[in-house]
């Protein structure tokens, strides 16, 4: 009963993604963020982990609203319509393609995205490594970061 006490009190997640989709966020070009697993309900921010050469939490976004699962591209762009990334319909990206082979994918909408003054090594947000995909982390530890 512990255990889930404390996972409930996790409400923000720190993803890693590429810089050039980082810089999307920031620019509010990119409008999805697309997963193979949804988010908790209660995640109130999501910290941007910028994966190698940049090795760093560059930012964050408000999460909006949850999509999915979708099990093929045509359902997201049915849904969705064509979602530019990268100047490419993101819809049709490596990415997007790559996790509906997988099975399934879910959209996270980025609202408010917030670039930091400076980048936060990871292990300021109490991580010893990078996070491989969504990882839940207390409100507390993130908020000095801002």
């Amino acid at each position: 009963m512990r255990i889930q006490e404390q996972q409930s009190e996790k409400v923000d997640a720190v993803i890693p993604t590429l810089s050039i989709y980082a810089d999307r966020i920031y620019a509010r070009k990119k409008l999805w963020e697309w997963r193979t697993r949804g988010i908790r309900r209660k995640v109130r921010r999501m910290w941007i982990y910028e994966v190698a050469p940049v090795s760093s939490v560059t930012g964050y976004f408000t999460p909006g609203e949850v999509v999915g699962p979708y099990k093929n591209i045509q359902e997201v762009i049915d849904k969705h319509g064509v979602i530019a990334v990268t100047g490419e319909p993101e819809s049709a990206s490596p990415t997007v393609v790559s996790l509906v082979r997988g099975g399934r994918i879910y959209g996270i909408e980025i609202l408010e995205p917030c670039k930091l003054p400076e980048p936060v090594p990871i292990t300021r947000l109490g991580l010893a490594h990078a996070p491989r995909n969504v990882y839940y982390v207390e409100a507390t530890d993130l908020e000095k970061c801002i």
